[in-house]
């Protein structure tokens, strides 16, 4: 027969260090792949760039099908146009209005993918020093 007053105890958790993860630097620069979009809009005097990282070239291709088309069916300039375009590459898809027409008259853009290495130190390029030591102007 139970009286009622069972207790139970917790188990206090085992006693863990609080070390923080160390830092393995990486023996060769890790690849990205950058997915860079641009469109330019109708008599705009200016355009927009957007950039994107991904860490595999399957998932940048995806990405830029699916900016590329939305980009191109968003534009309601390029969907009315007769004579529009899309273009797709394996690492570029451009698209847009009147292919051969000014810039400023027509929509148009492009988006594509190109790799990159990650650095893990500067490259060691140095701004290239004045002849006149004097000078703090480039």
């Amino acid at each position: 027969m139970s009286t009622g007053n069972s207790q139970v105890k917790a188990k206090t958790p085992a006693k863990t260090s609080a070390k923080t993860p160390a830092k393995i630097p990486a023996k060769t620069p890790a690849e990205v792949w950058v997915l860079s979009m641009f469109f330019s809009p109708y008599k705009a005097v200016e355009y927009s760039i957007e950039c994107r990282c991904f860490v595999s070239k399957k998932l940048a291709q995806e990405a830029m099908r699916r900016e590329a088309r939305r980009l191109y069916k968003n534009s309601g300039c390029i969907q009315e146009a007769r004579d529009k375009y899309y273009r797709e590459h394996e690492m570029e898809i451009h698209f847009g209005e009147r292919e051969d027409g000014p810039d400023y008259r027509r929509e148009f853009g492009y988006c594509e993918i190109k790799s990159a290495k990650l650095e893990d130190k500067e490259s060691g390029d140095e701004v290239p020093s004045s002849t006149d030591e004097d000078s703090d102007e480039y």
